[in-house]
C-alpha cells in the first residue's frame, strides 16, 4: 500500500473516531438535559396542584393553604428521597458525613464567600444596567407572595442544593464526563447550570455560570458532593431568610 493511500486510511479512521466522540458527546449532553428535566418534575407538579385547588375552590382559605402546602411539599421531599436512593445505589455519589473535617468546613466557608461576591460583583453590574434583579430571583420573590414559607423553605434551602448538586456535578461531571477532561465536565455543568436559572442577560448568565463553576471547581476538588451542597445549601438558606424579611 502507498504512502498517500496510508495517510488516506489515518485520516480516515482519524475521521470515524472523532465523529463517534462527537456523537458521544452529544448523546451525553442530551442525557444530561433530561436528568435536568426531571429535577424540574417537582415544580411542574406543583403547579398542577395549585390549578386543580384554584379551580376546586374552597371556603376555607388556610385549609386550602394547608393542603397544597403539604402535596407540594410531600412532592418535592419523594423526588429528594428518590435522586438520594439513585446517587447511592449507582454510585453516583457516597453520600454521608464522613466528609466532615477541618479542611473541608473551611472550603465550604470559602466557596460560599466567593460566591457572595460573584453575586454582589454581578448584581452591582446588573445596577448599572438598570436591572433590579435576575429573571429567577424575580421569580422566587413572586413565589414567597403566594407560597408557604415552609415549602420555600424544603424547595430553596433542601430540594435544590441537593438535587441540583447530584444533577450537575454528580451525575455531569461525575458519571457523564468522567473520562473526558475535567475543564470539559467543569464547563458543561456550569453552563448548563446557567442556563438552568433562566438567565434573562448576560450578566445574570454569568452570575450563575459563576455560581456553578465554584460548586464545579470543589466538586473536582474535594471529589465529595456533600461540600458542594453545603455551599449551595448556606447560599439558598441565607437568599430564603433575605427574602422572607423583605
Amino acid at each position: 500500500m502507498s504512502d498517500g493511500s496510508n495517510k488516506l486510511k489515518k485520516f480516515s479512521d482519524g475521521m470515524d473516531k472523532y465523529l463517534e466522540k462527537t456523537i458521544i458527546t452529544i448523546g451525553r449532553v442530551f442525557i444530561g438535559l433530561l436528568a435536568i428535566m426531571t429535577s424540574s418534575l417537582p415544580s411542574f407538579i406543583e403547579e398542577i396542584v395549585n390549578c386543580i385547588f384554584t379551580e376546586i375552590g374552597t371556603s376555607d382559605i388556610y385549609s386550602f393553604i394547608d393542603v397544597n402546602t403539604l402535596i407540594s411539599s410531600a412532592t418535592y421531599v419523594v423526588f429528594i428521597i428518590i435522586f438520594v436512593f439513585i446517587a447511592r445505589k449507582y454510585n453516583i455519589a457516597k453520600l454521608s458525613f464522613n466528609f466532615i473535617n477541618k479542611k473541608n468546613i473551611l472550603i465550604v466557608i470559602g466557596g460560599f464567600v466567593l460566591y457572595r461576591i460573584v453575586v454582589i460583583v454581578g448584581y452591582i453590574l446588573l445596577h448599572i444596567q438598570g436591572i433590579e434583579s435576575t429573571a429567577n430571583d424575580t421569580a422566587i420573590q413572586e413565589l414567597f407572595e403566594n407560597q408557604s414559607i415552609v415549602l420555600m423553605f424544603i424547595t430553596m434551602s433542601l430540594y435544590a442544593p441537593i438535587v441540583e448538586e447530584l444533577v450537575f456535578r454528580a451525575f455531569l461531571m461525575g458519571t457523564l464526563f468522567k473520562n473526558y477532561k475535567a475543564v470539559v465536565g467543569i464547563l458543561v455543568s456550569s453552563t448548563l447550570f446557567g442556563i438552568f436559572h433562566g438567565p434573562a442577560d448576560i450578566v445574570s448568565f454569568l452570575i450563575y455560570f459563576g455560581g456553578g463553576l465554584i460548586f464545579a471547581i470543589t466538586y473536582y476538588k474535594t471529589k465529595r458532593i456533600e461540600v458542594t451542597m453545603c455551599i449551595h445549601f448556606i447560599n439558598n438558606l441565607l437568599a430564603w431568610v433575605f427574602t422572607y424579611i423583605q
